[in-house]
């Protein structure tokens, strides 16, 4: 195999890890704010999933409990969150891209 393909599949690596941990922190925090019971439990078990059906899951288990008044720190730190998710998608996209650009060199 190609170093280049290593190296882009190293950085897809990381990207989904760091993109996981900030949707775990995430939606546990959600669950915090919502009042539901055990929520880094159940930001746990629904951050996890291949297809995305823990993330669905929890969109639907999330209605039963209203949103409590946010304060500032906590909106900030969800912002926060947001961002660094977003950060990791690209992360994903630049190894994704690094693993093809190797792949066709070969």
């Amino acid at each position: 195999m190609s170093l280049l393909v290593l190296i882009g599949l190293a950085i897809l690596l990381v990207g989904i890890a760091f993109t996981w941990y900030q949707l775990y922190h995430l939606l546990a925090l959600d669950a915090d704010l919502r009042g539901i019971p055990h929520p880094k439990g159940t930001a746990f078990f629904l951050s996890s999933g291949q297809r995305g059906e823990g993330l669905l899951a929890y969109l639907l288990y999330r209605k039963r409990f209203p949103l409590t008044r946010i304060s500032p720190e906590k909106q900030a730190r969800s912002l926060r969150l947001k961002k660094m998710a977003c950060v990791g998608i690209a992360i994903m996209a630049v190894g994704a891209c690094v693993t093809v650009i190797g792949l066709s060199i070969l």
